[in-house]
């Protein structure tokens, strides 16, 4: 199954089957039906009686291609200088103790 190009993507109808729109994102088959089943996959799906489909326009915003066919260009930063990043927090060293009090190099037993 070869995966779907841009312009391929942006030729597709209002709606596609799941196997088209899994072509697009480049997973299986497989993999599609049990996103779709458990209402996890990456764009919005309808069933419809026994089949599944999804809208064009939730496809090409999870591939990045804007509704005219652009790619979105990269917004700045959120400059709110009250987060602090992740790696601004301590390291916790496993011979630490966690929050219940057991050190996790320590086996339970």
């Amino acid at each position: 199954m070869d995966q779907l190009s841009i312009a391929e993507i942006q030729a597709l109808p209002a709606t596609v089957t799941l196997m088209t729109a899994a072509r697009a994102i480049g997973i299986s088959r497989t993999v599609a039906y049990e996103l779709a089943r458990r209402g996890a996959f990456p764009c919005p799906v309808q069933r419809i009686g026994r089949r599944y489909r999804v809208q064009t326009t939730g496809l090409l915003a999870f591939v990045g291609i804007e509704s005219d066919g652009t790619t979105p260009t990269a917004t700045p930063p959120d400059s709110d200088s009250r987060r602090t990043p992740a790696s601004a927090e301590p390291r916790r060293h496993s011979s630490q103790p966690t929050a219940a009090g057991i050190r996790a190099d320590r086996p339970r037993g």
